[in-house]
């Protein structure tokens, strides 16, 4: 379950078009329009796990991994006997994101994906479940829970956080162009986001794009700083190794 809640468009006071803006607008590797609205289309936003996976039937895949594709920290494991290749983990400062960054610099690396899945419960909905109690069914989220809204807008804060050192690492040429349609999207949309959920303050996450937007540069320095000194690191490991 992504931290993304369910909506019944004009029944819950949003128009599709007006989510789908929101959503580009906050928008990354791992969310996108197609998605959401897909995860929408089936059993209250949940998604469960191809049955090929869960009888143990798919193979173990190798993957490359960095740019194109992405890993996900929830799951993932590093081998330290190849600490060469590993990079190192980057966040601009209170943002999401750096298992994003960390693939980033992942090409060198040999990737396996081991064909596995756990329960995200984004809402904490389902806690029974640590002792064994499962749902037989998976309710609607209600919008005016004030714990949906909060969640939803700290995972939002999260991604605006973030979004604009990933457009800048990913798409440089046409950054300044991509950020400002970022904003747009967000500036068309925001209002209603925030009247659906209005324990929440959803028109903070203007502020912080544009915040972030601004201090884009001075993240990627630290970004690659970041890794250097996560490089000298790892040489003098090696060089103690050799001794």
């Amino acid at each position: 379950m992504a931290p993304v809640p369910y909506i019944e468009f004009e029944e819950d006071g949003i128009k599709e078009q007006q989510f789908k803006e929101y959503i580009e607008a906050v928008s990354n590797e791992a969310v996108s329009w197609e998605k959401v609205k897909k995860s929408m289309q089936r059993d209250n936003g949940i998604k469960f796990a191809e049955t090929d996976i869960t009888d143990g039937k798919d193979k173990i895949v190798l993957k490359h991994v960095g740019l194109k594709e992405w890993l996900y920290g929830s799951g993932i494991c590093i081998n330290l006997t190849h600490i060469d290749k590993i990079p190192a983990f980057y966040n601009p400062p209170l943002a999401r994101g750096e298992d994003t960054f960390f693939c980033t610099l992942l090409t060198e690396a040999k990737v396996v994906k081991v064909p596995t899945y756990h329960f995200h419960d984004s809402f904490l909905k389902y806690t029974g479940i640590v002792r064994e109690k499962f749902p037989k069914t998976f309710e609607k989220l209600a919008l005016d829970d004030a714990s949906i809204g909060e969640r939803f807008l700290k995972a939002s804060m999260g991604w605006i956080k973030y979004k604009p050192l990933l457009m800048y690492i990913m798409q440089r040429n046409t950054y300044l162009n991509d950020i400002e349609i970022a904003k747009e999207k967000l500036r068309a949309s925001i209002d209603k986001i925030d009247e659906i959920f209005p324990s929440n303050n959803f028109l903070s996450l203007l502020g912080e794009l544009e915040k972030y937007d601004e201090k884009v540069q001075i993240h990627y320095k630290e970004y690659l700083k970041t890794n250097d000194v996560w490089n000298r690191i790892k040489n003098y490991i090696s060089d103690q190794g050799k001794d």
